[in-house]
């Protein structure tokens, strides 16, 4: 950075030889005083500053520096240096834009929430002007704001789909349900409410119009399997592939086994996941990791709680619903996915009123969100068959595994559970 301002060196009666100068720098991490290009011209030229090794931070207005060398003067004991340096706050970069959440037409842009996006830095992003109502779909003007005050806030461009006010796509959610204990480790799992019997007498009510459409919710087929050795590992983790698979196979669309663009560079072509994952990818379902400069999908790495709820809740609109957790906190990237999926009673939190994101869901815990979007319900000891060697009958999620194990056809009772055919 050039020097701005000139040195000047005037003789006067004090014991002193007062130099001036001022310099402007642009903050970067572990920054020093030495590291100014005036000052570092100075400790070149013999002047020693007692806070060289000082880490410089952003700075509205300019912070003195003093350097001080032997005289070249024998008249003068002490020359001195003063140097005036303005840190300018630096540019963070969006490595990932943050989603929003489809809209009524004249509903305001705050009912569009902001989730998901990452920068170089930490921040949050927001509507810049969240009280204006989007009249079509398009891209709204948004703000991200480092939480690193080094940083410059900058503004972003995002998209929002504006949807009909007499739209009915996302249905009418439930309120989140208030966790009760449960068998551990799994998640609270309250006993389902009678519903009054609908007119389809295969997909009971709660299940959204655009759920119907997008995943398979009147054809019963098995989609996960156990292991070879005739275990299905309920509380065992899942990976982010077996997680993309599960999906992939409810997924109605005919075309879905057309070859899909490969978005991820750790994801091989002839991989047994490889489809499912560059489908969703590609269908905005799914999202993979920004590293070294590529996209990656990490296949075999568990899935969190926080990641299967923002997959699940993508295949749907989202419920603008309150955070039910103590633990979800009002910045956290997947708080919107996970405030939907909740309020939808799709997925629950613990007895301690939190939810865990962070940690590995459990293939229980998988089956019974899924079971739950797309509406299948069999009661607890139906049927009687049993084929897995570590699957106990007082398993919390017993029902739901042996539902989404084998093909079945079916009736619905009067509360809309399964009677097996």
């Amino acid at each position: 950075s050039p020097l701005t301002g000139t040195a000047s060196v005037e003789a006067s009666e004090s014991p002193y030889l007062d130099t001036a100068d001022t310099d402007e720098v642009t903050y970067s991490p572990n920054l020093k005083v030495k590291d100014v290009p005036a000052i570092a011209a100075f400790i070149a030229d013999g002047y020693i500053f007692a806070a060289a090794e000082t880490v410089l931070n952003y700075s509205a207005a300019g912070q003195e520096f003093v350097g001080t060398r032997d005289s070249q003067n024998s008249s003068y004991a002490t020359e001195r240096v003063t140097v005036a340096v303005t840190v300018n706050k630096a540019e963070s970069s969006i490595v990932m834009l943050p989603e929003a959440g489809a809209i009524k037409a004249g509903q305001k842009l705050s009912g569009s929430m902001l989730t998901g996006g990452e920068s170089s830095v930490g921040g949050t992003f927001a509507w810049a002007n969240p009280d204006e109502i989007a009249g079509a779909t398009g891209e709204h003007d948004a703000i991200f704001t480092p939480s690193d005050s080094n940083y410059a806030p900058f503004d972003i461009k995002i998209t929002v789909t504006v949807t009909p006010a007499s739209s009915g796509g996302g249905g009418s959610a439930k309120p989140a349900p208030t966790p009760t204990p449960a068998p551990a480790p799994g998640p609270t799992v309250p006993e389902p409410t009678p519903e009054p019997a609908g007119p389809s007498g295969k997909v009971p009510p709660g299940v959204s119009e655009k759920i119907q459409e997008t995943l398979e919710t009147v054809g019963h087929f098995g989609y996960i399997n156990g292991y070879s050795d005739g275990t299905v590992k309920p509380d065992g983790a899942i990976t982010r592939a077996e997680v993309a698979k599960i999906f992939f196979s409810l997924i109605r669309d005919t075309a879905k086994n057309s070859t899909a663009a490969t978005s991820f560079a750790d994801v091989a072509d002839g991989a047994w996941y490889s489809q499912a994952v560059n489908y969703l990818a590609e269908h905005e379902i799914l999202k993979g990791y920004h590293e070294n400069g590529q996209s990656v999908f990490k296949p075999e790495q568990n899935i969190t709680r926080a990641e299967f709820a923002a997959i699940a809740a993508r295949l749907d609109d989202l419920l603008a619903a309150n955070n039910a957790f103590a633990d979800v906190a009002s910045d956290h990237w997947a708080i919107a996915f996970i405030s939907s999926a909740a309020g939808k009673g799709w997925i629950n939190g613990y007895p301690d009123g939190t939810f865990r994101p962070s940690n590995d869901i459990t293939r229980a815990e998988v089956v019974t969100v899924a079971n739950k979007m797309t509406g299948r319900k069999l009661k607890t000891g139906e049927p009687s068959v049993n084929p897995y060697s570590d699957l106990a009958s007082s398993h919390w999620a017993f029902a739901d595994i042996l539902e989404a194990s084998a093909e079945h056809d079916y009736d619905r009772d009067e509360n809309w559970f399964e009677i097996w055919k």
